[in-house]
């Protein structure tokens, strides 16, 4: 996954705003997929809201999570993602089986208005760039009894106990944007490698954890229903892939890229741990 994260402030700074970024999705549509079905296994839509139910996908990207969403019945779904690159990915990929929202996250609320049965948010918790408004954007948009379903995963996110496995990811992950940040300096990256320095340290001052999440999503009506925490298993070359796409953002030239992401070395099997929640609007 990536652990690139967009601080508060950066949002002109989102490398999935570039064309060529979303172009190079379909290297790592697996990854992404693998992730979804495990968030969309814990909150079926169709046990939820059955499938006229509305649902909207924050973050879509190119469309992978929605593509799961769908085979699960839903009938009415609709991609929320602000950048046309994105979007125009996810048209390929699913046609006219639903419709596209080009809009951010903290904007749900110019489009939604207590009509929403479940959104969801995967692996895009960390693009926000405006919590506090994202966080008043999901509460108008869902109807009351609606949910809320996202994954979080490190370094947004502060786990109490990380295996061996899992620490070598983050390190490695770690050591990526440090070279990157080394060729091309840039404030994401530099936030990213603290963040990293913190969760490896167990130092969760300045992460998510599930405290926390509780009681922000509490202050404006959301209640935590459930969580759960997943393993996402993947190959050392879908984490190049990731990295080089990242990287593609910051350094235009393709050979320093590649040479960059050799340089980090990998175990053969990366471990994710992500966290899942389900929070229900109470208003």
């Amino acid at each position: 996954m990536e652990t690139l994260i967009n601080p508060q402030g950066t949002n002109d700074q989102n490398p999935f705003n570039e064309g060529k970024t979303s172009q190079a999705y379909s290297r790592i549509d697996p990854i992404y997929e693998q992730s979804a079905i495990e968030a969309i296994n814990f909150v079926d839509p169709l046990k939820h809201n059955g499938a006229e139910g509305l649902v909207i996908d924050i973050g879509a990207g190119t469309g992978v999570s929605s593509e799961v969403i769908l085979k699960t019945g839903v009938k009415n779904l609709v991609l929320v993602e602000p950048s046309e690159a994105m979007l125009e990915q996810a048209i390929k990929r699913l046609a006219d089986k639903a419709e596209y929202c080009k809009l951010h996250a903290e904007d749900l609320n110019d489009k939604f208005n207590s009509n929403v049965d479940l959104a969801y948010a995967l692996n895009t918790f960390h693009l926000f760039t405006d919590l506090s408004k994202f966080l008043a954007s999901i509460a108008c948009a869902l109807k009351p009894g609606g949910c809320f379903v996202f994954n979080i995963s490190t370094p947004t996110y502060g786990f109490e106990k990380l295996s061996k496995e899992e620490i070598a990811t983050i390190k490695a992950n770690k050591d990526f944007y440090t070279k990157l940040n080394e060729s091309a300096p840039n404030e994401i990256l530099i936030y990213t490698i603290a963040l990293l320095d913190k969760i490896i340290d167990c130092d969760f001052t300045e992460v998510f954890t599930k405290d926390s999440v509780e009681q922000i999503f509490a202050s404006v009506g959301m209640r935590l229903e459930d969580s759960t925490e997943v393993i996402i298993k993947m190959q050392a070359d879908y984490q190049r892939n990731i990295w080089s796409m990242m990287a593609q953002s910051f350094v235009s030239d393709q050979k320093q890229i590649d040479d960059l992401v050799k340089s980090i070395e990998l175990p053969e099997e990366l471990h994710i741990r992500q966290a899942i929640f389900k929070l229900v609007n109470q208003s």
